[in-house]
Parts: C-alpha cells; structure tokens; sequence
C-alpha cells in the first residue's frame, strides 16, 4: 500500500525526467556494456561521495574528541564519542538488511523506483545527520551527535550504499561481467575514504570541525541527487536471472566488519 501511495503521487524522482529516461532505456537494449562505462560507474562514482566521512571516520575520532573538550568528557571507559563511528555502521546495516530485498525489483516491477527512492531518502537523511552533528559540536550536545551522526546518518548511508550497489551488481551482471561491478563499486568506495582522510587537516585547518562536516554533507547533496534521479535496472528481457541484492548485504557486511575491527584497534 506504501508503495501504491507513492507511485499514485508521483513521487518516483524519474518521473520528472520521463524523456531522459526513455534515452537510457533504449542506450541500456542497445549497448549494455557502453551503459555500464558511461552511466553506471559515473552514478556510483558520485554516489559514493558519502563513503568519504563513513569509511574515513577514524581520522575524525580526535577533532570531535576536542569538540567536547578531551580529557572532561571523553574516555573509552565512559564512552562518551567513542562509540559514533560504530553504531553509524550498525545502522546502515540494519537498513541494508530490511531494504535489500526491494532493491533488484521483482518480476511484476522492474521499474527501479526503490533504488531511487532508497538513494533519495538515503541522501536526505545522511545530509541532515551531519548538519545535526555540526550543530552538536557547536554547543557540546553529545546526545545530538549521537541522533545526528549514528543514527539518522547512518541510516540514510544505508540507502546510499544498496541504491548505487544493487544498481552497478545487476546491470554488469547482465552485461556479462558478473564480478566486474562489485570489484569496482569498491574500489570507488575506498578511494573516497583515501581522498577524505588525506584533505581532512586542511579542510577543517580552514572550516573547524563542525564546518567540515556541513562541507560533506553539501558536497554528498550535490553528488547524490543525480543517482537519485537516474539509477534504473536493467530492462526485463536482458536482465539476470539471479537477484544481485544478496552479494550486496554479504559485501556491505564484509566491509562494515572489516571498518569497525580497524576503528578498534
């Protein structure tokens, strides 16, 4: 019924580019291999512009320590921020986890309204995480990073990520290239941290923390919304027989894990 709602509204962003679409869909029945190069790769290249703060959360443990003024309020016995990182993973899980089985469609809807839906609420939501984090720094409300980094950040990243995955899985896969899209989906999601970690000290040397974050979150608006508007499945009699939304919980899963155990240690 959600999902009726929705549709009767209009509310699926490709319907404000019906003729953009039309293109894709005919380039996608033409040459699929040329569609995944020029059009796939560059959403998820975009897409991935969050990966940035939530795979590259380590170097950002000192700077929001100082926030809250270290050594008063900050301890691994205490908690305190310690923990943000992590339950930002666990909730972008969670959500890979419930919206996963949406993501590749089935054989009555091969539309890819929920890749759009899920990057567009994703984006929404991980951006106004960060802006509530910026303000929680600001005036030293710690329960409001948690809200605004672990949770609704995290939550939208969840989106993000099962959107531009699910959408990259399915199309190489019908292209003939099975393993080819996972491989590069995370390459692009680890050269982002690289890019994130490395400019961090000048960008808040000249913003602060607080403003660094509020530059993140403006920048994954910019480079999401075009995902949101143009992800698609590929069109139903080329696309795969198998569902591509498994590999992409198991590789979500692998990643996280493989995140989490670095923070810790």
């Amino acid at each position: 019924p959600g999902a009726e709602l929705f549709r009767a509204m209009g509310c699926d962003p490709a319907g404000l580019l019906p003729r953009v679409h039309e293109r894709l869909e005919a380039w996608q029945r033409q040459d699929l291999r040329s569609y995944c190069c020029c059009v796939v790769l560059p959403l998820v290249i975009c897409g991935g512009a969050y990966t940035s703060l939530f795979y590259g959360f380590g170097v950002l443990m000192l700077p929001i320590r100082d926030e809250f003024h270290a050594g008063a309020r900050w301890s691994v016995a205490t908690g305190s921020p310690v923990y943000v990182g992590s339950l930002m993973l666990f909730a972008s899980s969670c959500v890979g986890t419930l919206i996963g089985g949406r993501m590749a469609g089935r054989p009555d809807d091969t539309s890819g309204r929920w890749l759009r839906y899920a990057c567009f609420g994703g984006t929404i939501m991980f951006c106004v995480g960060l802006v509530l984090s910026a303000v929680a720094m600001q005036h030293e409300q710690l329960w409001l990073l948690y809200v605004g980094c672990s949770l609704i950040a995290g939550l939208g990243t969840g989106g993000i990520y099962m959107s531009n995955m699910v959408s990259a899985l399915v199309h190489f896969r019908a292209a003939g290239f099975p393993g080819l899209g996972s491989g590069l989906v995370g390459c692009i999601f680890g050269l982002w941290p690289v890019a994130f970690a490395t400019s961090w000290p000048s960008l808040s040397g000249e913003v602060g923390t607080p403003g660094g974050f509020l530059v993140v979150a403006g920048l994954v608006f910019v480079l999401s919304l075009p995902p949101s508007f143009l992800l698609r499945l590929p069109p139903p009699q080329i696309a795969p027989t198998e569902s591509a939304q498994e590999d992409a919980n198991s590789i979500h899963g692998a990643s996280a894990t493989s995140v989490e155990g670095t923070e810790i240690g």
